[in-house]
């Protein structure tokens, strides 16, 4: 009689450790699963910074040539703004003579 409840004893034991075998593997499985995943998020996450950057350096790129175009430009018209003060200076010099 003691060989049949130590007999049910070993198959239950063995069913439960088959069970939680199991449960293993599919814990195995899952957790894999999600290393892919979190793998593939970390290089699409890697690509997006890199597009990001790219993008933000040309419009860095755009506002330093706009700033270069507006100090060329600011720089001319002071130099316009000097040869017209010369030329009314001298305009106005030549009325008062005249007057």
């Amino acid at each position: 009689m003691a060989d049949h409840i130590s007999e049910n004893e070993i198959a239950a034991l063995t069913r439960r450790y088959e069970d939680t075998r199991s449960d293993v593997e599919t814990i195995k499985h899952d957790v894999l699963s999600l290393k892919v995943e979190v793998a593939s998020l970390r290089r699409d996450l890697d690509g997006f910074r890199t597009e990001v950057r790219e993008r933000f350096d040309a419009q860095e790129a755009k506002f330093d040539a706009q700033g270069a175009k507006i100090d060329a430009f600011l720089t001319e018209q002071r130099s316009v703004n000097a040869t017209l003060v010369d030329l009314l200076t001298g305009l106005v010099g030549r009325k008062a003579e005249e007057a």
